[in-house]
């Protein structure tokens, strides 16, 4: 009687089973996939920077900005720059030349009172209420160019040759050659008759 009652048992758990459903048996290639873990060798370097990289390329940078402004040639001042010697040359050229030396000569001691183009003070022929003549013209219309050369440099050496002549001496002011060096430079004043009559003066009288 036992034994019926335990397989009746064993029946109805069968029924029982079947009726709620079991759960399928896991099947022995089918595997729980553990969680993917990040290994230890691919975990980002707290060293690693990008950054440093670019400050490398700043300084790259920089360095050859040095480089270009050593290289970059500093231009003088046109103002503080010394002329260039072919310019030099050329001043020192027309020092020497005796009529630019006689110009420098007449502008700073003649050019005042004879013109610096040698057109003399208006109304040279009339005296002022003195007597005095006005410095008279070097050019083709004054006199200058009637008188041989050693009288022209005793005048301008001690000055005007009568009272009424209001030019002084300047020999404690011109060396000889000074005087001679002026005069040149007021003969190119006049034309070629008054240099041609002029000079026919000065071989005719001795100098």
């Amino acid at each position: 009687m036992l034994q019926r009652q335990i397989g009746l048992l064993y029946i109805l758990l069968f029924f029982w089973l079947a009726a709620c459903g079991s759960p399928p048996a896991p099947t022995p290639d089918a595997e729980i996939v553990p969680e993917a873990v990040i290994a230890p060798d691919t975990e980002i370097a707290p060293d690693t920077e990008i950054a440093p990289d670019i400050e490398i390329e700043k300084d790259i940078e920089i360095s050859q900005d040095i480089e270009v402004e050593q290289n970059t040639e500093i231009v003088p001042d046109a103002e503080t720059a010394p002329p260039p010697k072919i310019e030099q040359d050329a001043e020192i050229e027309a020092e020497a030349d005796p009529l630019v030396q006689g110009k420098l000569i007449y502008d700073e001691h003649c050019a005042s009172c004879h013109g610096f183009n040698g057109e003399g003070q208006p109304n040279w022929q009339v005296p002022d209420d003195k007597g005095v003549y006005p410095a008279p013209p070097h050019d083709n219309s004054g006199h200058t160019w009637h008188h041989p050369d050693a009288q022209l440099r005793q005048i301008v050496a001690r000055g005007g040759a009568s009272p009424a002549s209001g030019m002084p001496g300047f020999a404690d002011k011109l060396t000889k050659e000074e005087i001679i060096l002026s005069l040149e430079y007021i003969k190119t004043f006049w034309g070629e008759e008054e240099r041609a009559f002029q000079k026919e003066r000065t071989l005719q009288t001795g100098g």
